[in-house]
């Protein structure tokens, strides 16, 4: 089965640049332990039967954003677990596939970064298809942080939300004046 078109472990974004902290050229002490190769999450890091599914849908919580859904739920065990999901009113098997496939590849990008003990679902959104994947990176690390599940202290999630752990940088947006009109 062919894999997908990575170059050495950095995630490409639409301009072709990489995510800043990703293997572009700030390599951490980290970064250089990773192996440089595609790796998929391993198999006992993964959720597979229908009841261990509903176990994570029943017992956690969720949190969203525009991209996708994560159930959480703390299983006290030193080792995180992860589903991934796709509902049908997405569209054909192509196109489903194609949205966990993108989400997927952005958890296992994130999976050193994530605390243990715990057991994840994520379902994939349909703006997951069509967002920038440095954008759908950015979104999954924000939903795995509003869990309670991210290391933030993590130099490649620093680098993707920022030093006050907000999406975008950090960065606050400038407000204008009230009333919504700008001044002239």
């Amino acid at each position: 089965m062919p894999r997908p078109f990575f170059i050495s472990g950095v995630p490409r974004n639409g301009s072709g640049k990489g995510v800043p902290g990703w293997g572009d050229g700030e390599q951490t002490p980290e970064d250089a332990a990773l192996p440089r190769r595609w790796q998929p999450v391993k198999r006992r890091y993964r959720i597979r039967t229908r009841g261990e599914f509903l176990r994570v849908y029943e017992g956690g919580r969720s949190v969203a954003n525009q991209a996708a859904v994560l159930y959480a739920v703390r299983t006290g065990t030193p080792e995180s677990r992860v589903g991934f999901a796709v509902g049908k009113k997405l569209g054909s098997a192509v196109v489903r596939n194609r949205a966990k496939r993108r989400v997927r590849e952005a958890v296992r990008l994130l999976w050193p970064a994530v605390k243990g003990g715990g057991a994840f679902v994520v379902i994939a959104r349909r703006p997951a298809l069509d967002m920038p994947f440095s954008e759908l990176l950015r979104k999954t690390a924000e939903l795995f942080r509003r869990a309670g599940f991210l290391k933030e202290k993590d130099p490649r999630v620093r680098a993707l939300l920022g030093p006050r752990g907000r999406p975008g940088g950090g960065r606050a947006q400038p407000q204008g004046p009230a009333g919504g009109e700008a001044k002239a």
